[in-house]
Parts: structure tokens; C-alpha cells; sequence
């Protein structure tokens, strides 16, 4: 490399990380929220599956109050998963968080559980 190729090569790498420190993380143009409105409700004895859903982020998901459904669990990419072993209503609340921007939601929701037919 010649001595000019090396002082472009040193100025864009400058630029470059100048770029990079000065870029927001995360998402810049509007908040980290939950998409999802409601749970479809299961049945006692047959697997559920669903996967909830974000805007802007959403990273990490948790259970911030209440209690599932025995025998259903939040995954932390935000699919709840399982077998009911109970027939019920559950009301709890759940979280998303956006790892860049540390933005956290939280949205309630109700899961109805029917009785195996």
C-alpha cells in the first residue's frame, strides 16, 4: 500500500467509527411495544402454541405479574408453549424488552383454557 492509500484507508476508518459511536441503538423512530391483542384460547390436553409479537424491539420476553396456565410457559423469545393441565382463566402480565434501547412493554392479557372434550 502506498503512503496515500494508507492515510485514506486511516481517514475512512475514522469515519467509519465515528458512524458507528454516533448511531443510536436500537430503534430511533418509535417505541418498543407489544403487537399482540389477544391470546387464542387452548384446550386441557392439546399442545399450545403461539407466538407473541413486538414493535420496534422486543427482544427479550418475561412474565411481569400473574401466573400462566399450569403447564403453559413463556419462552424468552416470546412464544408461549405447553400442555394446560387445568381448565381456567388466567390473567397475567407480560413483558418485552428491547436489548439496544433497555426500552421495556408490558401488555395484560387473559388466556382461557377449556376442558379436554
Amino acid at each position: 500500500m502506498t503512503r496515500q492509500q494508507r492515510r485514506v484507508a486511516s481517514e475512512l476508518g475514522a469515519v467509519l467509527a465515528i458512524l458507528l459511536l454516533s448511531a443510536p441503538l436500537g430503534c430511533s423512530d418509535c417505541d418498543t411495544s407489544i403487537a399482540t391483542n389477544a391470546l387464542p384460547d387452548g384446550t386441557v390436553g392439546v399442545v399450545y402454541s403461539f407466538a407473541l409479537a413486538s414493535d420496534c424491539g422486543g427482544d427479550f420476553w418475561y412474565l411481569s405479574e400473574g401466573n400462566l396456565p399450569p403447564g403453559i410457559g413463556l419462552q424468552d423469545n416470546g412464544i408461549l408453549v405447553g400442555t394446560a393441565t387445568r381448565a381456567g382463566v388466567s390473567t397475567f402480565t407480560l413483558a418485552v424488552v428491547d436489548e439496544h434501547s433497555g426500552e421495556t412493554a408490558f401488555k395484560t392479557f387473559t388466556l382461557t383454557m377449556h376442558p379436554a372434550s
